[in-house]
């Protein structure tokens, strides 16, 4: 019974997610800048790998190469670095940290409140 219960609220949380992103989605001014955040985090989610963490830089790029002032896809950058980093053990050469404190420098310029 409980698993029924717990399955029924996360099919509900999911829908809802869903169509609040869809709103949200309606007034972005890049709608392929964002398709490519969303791709780029769903590497992400798929699991930490190199071959996802590739494939979510290249989605973040792709997006910030249609809107350089995507905030989402300029974070999404960072932590791509920063979990390439921690898998190397912190042994990764300093101009990738040193881009990615540029990077959310920049994107708190711009979004100083963004909890990200």
């Amino acid at each position: 019974m409980q698993d029924e219960i717990v399955a029924r609220i996360a099919n509900q949380l999911s829908a809802e997610i869903v169509r609040v992103e869809a709103r949200r989605a309606e007034g972005a001014a890049n709608p392929d800048a964002l398709d490519f955040w969303f791709r780029g985090t769903d590497w992400i989610n798929r699991g930490i790998s190199p071959d996802s963490l590739a494939n979510a830089r290249d989605c973040f790029d792709r997006a910030l190469a249609i809107d350089p002032a995507n905030v989402r896809a300029t974070l999404g950058k960072v932590m791509v670095t920063a979990i390439e980093t921690r898998m190397r053990g912190l042994a990764g050469p300093s101009e990738k940290l040193a881009e990615a404190e540029a990077l959310v420098t920049r994107a708190l310029a711009k979004e100083p409140n963004n909890a990200h």
